[in-house]
């Protein structure tokens, strides 16, 4: 652990990332390649890996999140409510996944997974809040409370006194300790959730590279209540299937111009297509344009403020090529 008083750890962090928000099934979908690299003089032991999530899907108090450790994915789930986010772009009562697949030197696992209660909204445990240190960020990592409990099984993971240790809270897996233990058949509580999912310990010595790699979904579903282990891998592998099928059209050339534009642009493309999408950079759709299918179609933009946009052509629903970054004056 690093402490205030000690020299900077000395990690040098390399990211790579791509979007694709083009895919009528998935509302959003990013590809993070990370290389941690460690440049200390001395080795470290005990050393961990993670990721903080803060999902907040419709209203930041109504999120569930479930984890399948053999998989390594973690998911958020919940319905939008305009009540909470009346600019959210779905529609009320709509079922929101959020699903996160983990890599971490290509077979690492992970080794625990928590979620941290924000102290100020529900009344949650105190124990279970916001870490204030360094030393209770690592507790976190190891899946321990602040207060030094273990992650228990059962309610919210925080029971004092049972022996009946977990490193992964809300493990929806079919052969979890104790069968599945999903939040969304738990009492309904006011929590505002953000999780840690880590990797660990391992020893880390100079020169050492972590490679990870991890791919973030959002998908609107009709009925998603209380996702059940199989219902989270059948939708694992419909995903593979649309991305292997966006695959299949990256080699299509296409070009938009002028870009930057004004009040018109005009895209073609060596296949035809039918449909163009525009997203703002918080990834909302503010435009959609069906029409006969066209190697090249000028579209109106005068209704588009100024700024930066991405655009993606579609040919019967599938995407073709790859989204393009595109900028108003």
């Amino acid at each position: 652990m690093q402490e205030d008083n000690e020299d900077p750890i000395q990690m040098e962090f390399l990211v790579n990332s791509s979007i694709n928000s083009a895919a009528i099934e998935l509302a959003f979908s990013s590809m993070i390649d990370m290389k941690a690299i460690y440049h200390g003089k001395q080795s470290l032991s005990n050393f961990y890996f993670g990721l903080w999530i803060d999902a907040d899907l419709g209203c930041v108090v109504n999120d569930q999140v479930g984890c399948l450790p053999d998989e390594n994915l973690t998911f958020y789930y919940g319905s939008e409510t305009m009540e909470c986010d009346e600019g959210s772009p779905f529609l009320e009562g709509t079922n929101l996944l959020l699903l996160f697949k983990h890599k971490l030197n290509n077979d690492q696992k992970m080794s625990t997974f928590i979620s941290i209660n924000r102290e100020s909204i529900g009344n949650p445990e105190e124990a279970t809040t916001d870490p204030l240190n360094e030393l209770q960020v690592y507790n976190y990592l190891t899946g321990t409370w602040l207060d030094g409990q273990k992650l228990t099984v059962g309610n919210e993971g925080y029971n004092p006194g049972s022996n009946d240790f977990t490193n992964f809270q809300y493990d929806h897996s079919k052969n979890a300790q104790g069968g599945p233990w999903k939040a969304c058949e738990s009492e309904a509580l006011e929590r505002d959730k953000r999780t840690l999912v880590s990797f660990g310990p391992f020893d880390l010595n100079p020169g050492d590279i972590l490679d990870f790699e991890f791919s973030v979904h959002l998908l609107e579903l009709a009925d998603l209540a209380c996702p059940s282990e199989m219902e989270i891998l059948a939708i694992c592998d419909n995903i593979d299937r649309i991305l292997n099928d966006i695959d299949a059209y990256d080699e299509v050339e296409t070009a938009i111009y002028p870009n930057p534009f004004t009040n018109k642009l005009t895209v073609s493309s060596d296949q035809a297509y039918d449909q163009i999408n525009i997203y703002n950079i918080q990834g909302q759709l503010v435009k959609r344009k069906r029409f006969l299918a066209t190697k090249k179609k000028p579209l109106d933009t005068s209704a588009l403020s100024s700024g930066v946009y991405y655009m993606t052509i579609l040919s019967n629903s599938a995407t073709l090529g790859s989204t393009q970054k595109i900028v108003k004056f």
